[in-house]
């Protein structure tokens, strides 16, 4: 009988929902202090999600699935991970046209920064982080495919 290979519970949430709830195998995260690979069995651990790509492996040497995350704490408690994140969106279901659009948008906020307040500019800035961080990740996986 073929030895069943243990899993990780693995959630990622945002203000606004659940992004991503299920079982894995591996995952790599972009954390203060570079990317790290979680395996099942891992140390309990608690730090902080940098914007970058979170990698997921559904099958041990299977499918990946590919998420886009901004700022952010993790929790990590032998085979669950949790992580808590400003924004989250998984590559295949992005849409480049919205991404640029969105882009522009807080671009052009920002040049006209002597006329919006300091907290629209606050916010012009943040969409334009999250927004290169989903075209970086975004585009690094289509020219995979």
């Amino acid at each position: 009988m073929p030895k069943e290979s243990k899993t990780i519970q693995f959630k990622i949430v945002t203000p606004e929902k659940v992004v991503y709830s299920e079982e894995v195998s591996k995952l790599i995260l972009p954390t203060a202090v570079g990317q790290i690979t979680i395996l099942p069995d891992h140390e309990s651990l608690i730090g902080i999600i940098k914007p970058g790509e979170i990698c997921l492996e559904k099958k041990a040497g299977g499918e990946k699935l590919f998420l886009a995350t901004t700022e952010g704490f993790m929790e990590v408690d032998k085979n669950t991970v949790r992580i808590f994140s400003d924004s989250a969106e998984r590559v295949d279901e992005m849409d480049e046209a919205a991404i640029l659009k969105a882009k522009e948008e807080a671009e052009e906020a920002l040049k006209n920064k002597k006329y919006i307040s300091r907290l629209d500019f606050i916010e012009a800035e943040t969409k334009l982080k999250k927004e290169l961080v989903k075209l970086r990740v975004l585009r690094k996986h289509r020219r995979k495919r």
